[in-house]
C-alpha cells in the first residue's frame, strides 16, 4: 500500500465536497470473494482477506475487520491505517458528510451505521483506479439433475407458488447462489465460488428475466445485460416486489416504490439439502477424505524441505485425481507455527515458512466438486509438540466432540449450540475470535447461510442443513489450533435432531492427551475414526493403508 492512492482519493473527496469516504469488502453481489476488477478495498488497502471496511477521510485512515483477520491486517497494511475491530464500525458518530457508494450496500447494513452521516455517491475508488483488472466472461455449465436432486422447473413453480401466497407481482433474488440454485446452473465469474455474478427477477406470470455478462438458457426466461437493469426495474417501480434486505442493495431499492422485505426463499430450501445433495455430500466427502489422507501421509514422510506452500500445492494435486473435482473452495491456509494464530492466513512468496525444527502446521482446505462443497481443517506437529501445545489441542477437541454428539430439540438455532463448543477453552478463560460454525452449499459458497453455529445466530436449524464444526485456540506470534469437520443436521425420534459427521479424516493422535478425555468423548472419537478407516481405506495404496490404520487405532 502506498501514499499516492490516499492522496488522490482526498483530492476526489475536495472535488465532491465530501469529508470522507467508506469502502466496503463487498462487491455490488455482496460476494465473500469478489473478483479483482470489484475488490476496491484490495486496491485501496492491500488487503486481502474477505471482510473488511476503509475510512478515508480528510485527516484519518482507518481500517475495519474482524477477529479473523486482525493480525493478517496488521502485516498487510503497515502503518498507514489505524486498525480497529469491526464491530466498533457501528458505533461510530460522525456529523461529517461521508460518501458511500449505493451499490455496495445492502438496506441491512446501510441501517447499522444511522450514526454516520452518510451521503450516496459516486464510487470515488473507480474515478482514481487506473488500468483496472478486466472482466472475466462467464463460462456457464449445468449442474445436471443427478447432483442437484430437482429439477429448475419444480423450484422455479414453488417460487411462483410463494408469489401467489403472498400476493406479490415480482420477486427479485439479488443472491447469485440462489440463482444459481434455482436454475441448476454453475458458472465461474467468482474464484472459489462456482457462481454466475447476475440478478433475477422472477413475474407472476411465470416470466423470468435474468441480468448477467452471459446467456444462460431456460423456458421463459430473457437474458439482459447487467447494464439494462435500471431500466427494467423503472418498469416495476409501482408493483407489489419482495426484495430480501440482507442481499439488496440500497440502490436497486431506490428503483422501487412498494417494496416488500423479506427472506430470500431460495435460501432455506437451498440450505436444506435433499436426498440427492445429501447422498452426493456422502459420496464426495469420502473422495476428498482420500486426498486428505494421502496428503497427511505424504507430510510425515516427506515433512523435510517442505514449506506452508508447497504442502497446499501437494494437497491441491491430490484433489485434482478426482475428475468431479472443480476447483478450492477458498485459498488453502496453510499456517506452519506463529502463521497458525493467523486465523484466515494465506502464505505467499514473501511470508512462506519452511516446516523446520518443532512446531505446529494448521492446515484448513476445501473443494468445490460436482456434488458438494467441502471444508475441513487438521493440525500436523512438525516435529515435537509441547505439553502446552497438547493440552490446548485437547481442549479443542473437547469441544469439538461436544457440538458432533449433541441432541436438541426441533426449534433450537445455533447460537444456543455455540457455548457447547467453548465450554471446555472459557473454563480456563480461553476463548477463538470467531464463530464455531458455518453454513455449506452443494458445489456453491463454502460460507452460506441462513444456517450458522455463533452467539448471534437465530436460524433455527434444520434437517438436511450442513454445517461447520470448527473450535480452535489461537497464541499469537506463535501457534494456532482448530479442528473442523462438516455436519449435516438429521432427525432423531421424540422430536429431537441431532448431528452426523461428514468429514473423513484422521485427528492427529500425537497431540491428543488421552486422559484429558472421558469414557464417552473416548467412544465419539473411536467410532469417529473407525468410520474414517472403513470408508478411506479400500481406495488408499498398502503402505497408505498401513499408515491409516495406525492413525485411526483405539484410544483405551
Amino acid at each position: 500500500m502506498n501514499n499516492s492512492l490516499i492522496y488522490l482519493l482526498r483530492n476526489k473527496l475536495k472535488e465532491c465536497k465530501l469529508d470522507g469516504f467508506l469502502i466496503p469488502s463487498t462487491d455490488e453481489f455482496q460476494s465473500e470473494y469478489v473478483p479483482n476488477y470489484l475488490n476496491r478495498l484490495k486496491f485501496i488497502t492491500g488487503f486481502s482477506g474477505s471482510n473488511g471496511a476503509a475510512l478515508i477521510t480528510l485527516n484519518e485512515a482507518i481500517f475495519f475487520t474482524d477477529g479473523r483477520y486482525l493480525l493478517q491486517a496488521e502485516e498487510e497494511l503497515g502503518k498507514i491505517f489505524e486498525i480497529r475491530n469491526i464491530s466498533t464500525l457501528v458505533t461510530l458518530s460522525i456529523k461529517e458528510n461521508i460518501g458511500y457508494d449505493p451499490k455496495l450496500y445492502t438496506d441491512s447494513s446501510l441501517k447499522k451505521l444511522q450514526s454516520i452521516n452518510l451521503v450516496a455517491c459516486e464510487n470515488l475508488v473507480d474515478l482514481i483506479w487506473q488500468n483496472k483488472p478486466n472482466k472475466k466472461n462467464s463460462q456457464i455449465f449445468e449442474y445436471p439433475l443427478k447432483f442437484s436432486g430437482e429439477t429448475s422447473i419444480k423450484k422455479i413453480d414453488n417460487l411462483l407458488k410463494h408469489l401467489e401466497n403472498n400476493q406479490l407481482d415480482s420477486i427479485i433474488i439479488t443472491d447469485p447462489t440462489s440463482i444459481c440454485w434455482l436454475l441448476n446452473i454453475r458458472a465461474h465469474d467468482v474464484e472459489y465460488n462456482p457462481i454466475l455474478l447476475s440478478y433475477l427477477i422472477l413475474h407472476n406470470n411465470g416470466t423470468i428475466e435474468l441480468f448477467s455478462n452471459s446467456q444462460v438458457k431456460a423456458t421463459n426466461l430473457t437474458n439482459y445485460s447487467l447494464d439494462e437493469l435500471s431500466l427494467r426495474l423503472e418498469l416495476i417501480r409501482n408493483n407489489k416486489v419482495q426484495l430480501d434486505p440482507s442481499s439488496a442493495s440500497v440502490w436497486i431499492c431506490s428503483h422501487l416504490n412498494e417494496t416488500i422485505f423479506a427472506e430470500d426463499p431460495c435460501l432455506l430450501a437451498k440450505a436444506c439439502k435433499n436426498k440427492i445433495e445429501i447422498k452426493q455430500a456422502k459420496k464426495t466427502h469420502i473422495v476428498d477424505g482420500v486426498a486428505i489422507c494421502k496428503l497427511l501421509y505424504w507430510l510425515e514422510k516427506n515433512q523435510s524441505n517442505q514449506s506452508e506452500i508447497s504442502v497446499a500445492e501437494k494437497l491441491l494435486n491430490f484433489r485434482k485425481e478426482h475428475n468431479h473435482f472443480i476447483y478450492p473452495s477458498f485459498p488453502t491456509i496453510a499456517g506452519f507455527s506463529k502463521h497458525g494464530a493467523i486465523i484466515h492466513y494465506n502464505a505467499n512468496e514473501q511470508t512462506n515458512l519452511q516446516l523446520e525444527k518443532n512446531g505446529l502446521l494448521l492446515l484448513d482446505s476445501g473443494g468445490q466438486y460436482f456434488g458438494a462443497t467441502t471444508d475441513i481443517t487438521r493440525v500436523v506437529a512438525i516435529g515435537k509438540a509441547t505439553h502446552e501445545q497438547k493440552h490446548n489441542f485437547t481442549l479443542v477437541l473437547k469441544g469439538h466432540i461436544a457440538l458432533a454428539r449433541a441432541k436438541f430439540p426441533i426449534g433450537t438455532n445455533g447460537s444456543e449450540l455455540d457455548i457447547l463448543a467453548r465450554q471446555y477453552l472459557w473454563q480456563e478463560e480461553k476463548n477463538y475470535a470467531h464463530g464455531t460454525g458455518h453454513g455449506v452449499g452443494t458445489c456453491l459458497g463454502v460460507h452460506e447461510g441462513p444456517q450458522r453455529i455463533g452467539k448471534m445466530s437465530t436460524c433455527t436449524l434444520k434437517p438436511g442443513m450442513i454445517l461447520s464444526n470448527e473450535p480452535g485456540y489461537y497464541k499469537n506470534g506463535e501457534y494456532g489450533i482448530r479442528i473442523e469437520n462438516l455436519m449435516l443436521v438429521i432427525e432423531n425420534k421424540n422430536n429431537f435432531l441431532s448431528m452426523e459427521t461428514l468429514t473423513l479424516a484422521p485427528i492427529e493422535r500425537n497431540l491428543i492427551l488421552s486422559k484429558m478425555l472421558s469414557s464417552d468423548e473416548k467412544l465419539w472419537l473411536n467410532s469417529y475414526h473407525q468410520k474414517v478407516y472403513n470408508k478411506i481405506s479400500s481406495t488408499l495404496k498398502q503402505n497408505e493403508k498401513e499408515w491409516l490404520k495406525q492413525k485411526t487405532s483405539l484410544i483405551s
